[in-house]
């Protein structure tokens, strides 16, 4: 039976994932108080089918498959933001925490369909707690992941994470650090030099060509970065950056464009199947 394109798919979950993204919107949650946040995203994970397991105290583990297993990673937690005319600063996802999870929710569930009693391959969501590196002891939730078994038995791990500067419709792929362990390959002899090229071809075959770059730079504030050192992988910046106007991340009014966010879950699908030598259109 021949599927419609991981395009096709994603674009008629658009509203699940806007909808995902706004209830995360509303329940933002600091560094290891995720606990309202894990509990929406693991009910989503297991209503597509997914194991799921908590790690590093808020942070939660869900596979469907097994075998070869790919990692799909994105942070939790939102920030304290000072707000001018207000006292006290606000808990608010100013750095898109919420719209990268619900791109991954929209992922998961799309590819779900092509996984479940696999033996042969299986996908990973690791949901980590603590993500931003402005808190005292900066990448202790990459740590804690990392020591809870996150990344064993993996052979790659992708992110994705918004970005309110690149406009929409448009992305760009962080180039893999020479110093990287992704760089001299992993266990299955993947680089992250081959994971950067495969995932700008999803995303070129979902943008054009010409919507996607290569950047040099770190990710934000997040540690991605941390994983890198251990597995081979890549990161997407998906632009939802809004007409007329350039939201700033960790920022008070940081605003995106919701409407584009089911291409990261297109892109993210696309380089799932090829990675996994999953028959894109076909399922038996």
């Amino acid at each position: 039976m021949e599927l419609p394109s991981s395009l096709e798919q994603a674009e008629n979950i658009q509203g699940d994932i806007v909808s995902w993204r706004r209830q995360l919107n509303s329940i933002p949650e600091l560094a290891f108080s995720e606990v309202e946040t894990a509990g929406f995203v693991r009910a989503r994970l297991t209503s597509f089918g997914f194991g799921v397991d908590t790690v590093a105290e808020t942070g939660l583990v869900a596979q469907l498959g097994s075998g070869r297993i790919l990692a799909l990673l994105v942070a939790m937690d939102a920030l304290s933001v000072a707000v001018p005319g207000q006292a006290q600063p606000s808990v608010m996802h100013a750095c898109g925490h919420d719209a990268n999870m619900a791109c991954v929710l929209g992922a998961a569930r799309i590819l779900a369909r092509r996984l479940r009693e696999r033996s042969d391959v299986g996908l990973r969501i690791i949901m980590q707690p603590a993500g931003e590196t402005t808190l005292p002891g900066s990448h202790q939730g990459a740590e804690k992941v990392i020591s809870a078994g996150a990344l064993d038995g993996i052979f790659a791990v992708l992110g994705l994470h918004v970005d309110s500067t690149i406009r929409s419709r448009k992305a760009s792929l962080v180039q893999a650090a020479r110093e990287e362990v992704g760089q001299s390959g992993g266990t299955n002899g993947y680089k992250s030099a081959d994971m950067v090229t495969l995932l700008r071809q999803s995303s070129e075959e979902i943008l054009g060509e010409a919507n996607v770059s290569l950047v040099s730079r770190i990710t934000y504030a997040d540690d991605f970065g941390r994983y890198l050192e251990r597995q081979p992988g890549a990161m997407l910046y998906l632009g939802v950056g809004l007409p007329g106007c350039v939201r700033t991340h960790h920022a008070q009014d940081f605003l995106i464009d919701e409407s584009v966010l089911h291409l990261g879950s297109a892109i993210l699908t696309e380089a799932a199947l090829k990675l996994l030598e999953i028959q894109p259109r076909l399922i038996g």
